[in-house]
């Protein structure tokens, strides 16, 4: 995903991990997201931010998860109100909140994975993921089913 934002780091990832998990109908802990800041750095300077996610569930839970994220490509204005939602939440103010645009949301893709691979094996196109709380490395047995989106590095 890409957004045209003028808010922190903090804000944004606990917005979209929020919004994703409850856009996905998931625990916000079987989200990771990785943010990559626009070149400038500055809060207040408007650029276009990449978050990088990795959705963790179970195999009956992809079929789902799959066809929500194909209607959110094709239309995110719901997407984007669940994320103005959870950005007031963390704190961002109105005006950061009301200048969002989502400017891209690739296509999701699907990994289906053993039940005893570790956690941590599944993101390795994630170094740096932020998790949300509650996640877990030790409870991999349910976990069968990655949804990521990654840009490649340039994107």
């Amino acid at each position: 995903m890409q957004f045209t934002f003028s808010g922190s780091l903090q804000e944004l990832q606990s917005a979209v991990i929020a919004a994703l998990a409850q856009q996905l109908q998931v625990a916000s802990s079987s989200i990771y997201v990785q943010v990559v800041v626009p070149p400038t750095g500055r809060r207040l300077a408007a650029g276009v931010w990449s978050v990088d996610y990795v959705v963790v569930l179970s195999a009956d839970e992809a079929s789902f998860a799959l066809q929500t994220l194909e209607a959110v490509r094709s239309d995110s204005s719901g997407f984007r109100t669940l994320l103005v939602a959870q950005l007031l939440a963390a704190g961002a103010s109105s005006d950061v909140v009301s200048s969002l645009v989502i400017t891209d949301i690739g296509p999701a893709s699907l990994r289906l994975v053993a039940p005893d691979v570790a956690l941590p094996s599944l993101l390795p196109s994630l170094p740096n993921a932020t998790r949300a709380a509650g996640n877990s490395t030790e409870d991999t047995e349910k976990w069968q089913v990655k949804i990521s989106e990654v840009h490649p590095k340039g994107d």
